[in-house]
């Protein structure tokens, strides 16, 4: 860790579950599968690159405008399983930033993406402004080999919407 982690660690408020949205793992793995939805080979990366060429060095001081140090995001990731170290390579593992070996991140998500559901379903039910985005879908008597196939076809669309959004957001 570096002396600004330090000091940034040091100053925070102890709080019982992370903020998902504000991981610097979080933001260092969403800028990589950009990169890979763009250019498939930057699937595997230099740790450190000369020259301002492509690696997990640059990526992660991008990513996370040069808070933390780029060893410390990658430990965090291959704690979690979402990337895998080779040598003087790093391979990303993860389709998205989903910690399902941190319990503690896990629930972090689950409370974000509650209270966000929640709140858009309150605000269309106040009705004060334009309606969010918030849908159900109801149907009976699927048979189980339709819903797998439609389950399939949601996770590849949403893999492509995911990946737009976040390239526009960028």
């Amino acid at each position: 860790m570096n002396r600004k982690a330090v000091t940034a660690k040091v100053r925070e408020a102890a709080e019982p579950l992370p903020h998902t949205e504000m991981s610097a793992a979080a933001k260092t793995l969403t800028l990589w599968l950009q990169m890979v939805a763009n250019d498939p080979a930057s699937r595997v990366l230099h740790f450190t690159a000369e020259g301002g060429a492509a690696s997990f060095e640059a990526l992660a001081r991008q990513a996370t405008r040069g808070i933390l140090h780029h060893r410390s995001i990658l430990d965090e990731l291959l704690g979690l399983d979402m990337a895998i170290e080779h040598a003087d390579r790093v391979e990303l593992n993860a389709a998205a930033f989903v910690p399902a070996k941190d319990l503690k991140s896990m629930l972090a998500f689950l409370g974000d993406n509650a209270r966000d559901h929640l709140l858009a379903g309150v605000a269309n039910t106040v009705g004060a402004e334009p309606p969010l985005l918030e849908r159900s879908v109801f149907a009976a008597g699927i048979p189980l080999d339709d819903c797998e196939r439609i389950h399939q076809l949601v996770r590849e669309r949403w893999g492509a919407l995911h990946s737009e959004l976040t390239r526009e957001m960028n």
